[in-house]
């Protein structure tokens, strides 16, 4: 008796956590749209500065800027997304990557600088 089994497709195996990172982001809008402030995606182009991160908002009289990866994807921030946090930072926003809604919430809402 022979046993048929499927042909591999030849594509690596989906990944544990099947959330994509779009999914992730549009969670976190939601939630902070939902509480308190101004709050967009970005979506790069041809003619946007490169490296904006994927949110950007205002709440309370602080700008704040999101760069949003997947739990384990960390390694995947450029340096250009790197630098544009730092010059957020640098410019008295406050700018990190999350890899989760309840790590933006906590760095917007827990921000001891916030008016």
């Amino acid at each position: 008796m022979s046993v048929c089994l499927p042909l591999s497709s030849g594509r690596p195996a989906p990944p544990n956590n099947p959330m994509k990172e779009s999914t992730l982001r549009t969670n976190i809008v939601k939630k902070l749209r939902a509480y308190s402030g101004w709050w967009i995606v970005t979506h790069g182009a041809q003619f946007q500065t490169g490296g904006l991160p994927d949110i950007i908002g205002c709440c309370q009289g602080r700008f704040y800027g999101l760069e949003v990866k997947l739990p384990g994807k960390e390694h995947t921030l450029t340096e250009r997304q790197a630098h544009r946090l730092a010059q957020i930072t640098n410019a008295g926003g406050k700018a990190a990557m999350v890899t989760s809604v309840d790590q933006a919430m906590d760095l917007v809402f827990n921000d001891p600088l916030r008016t």
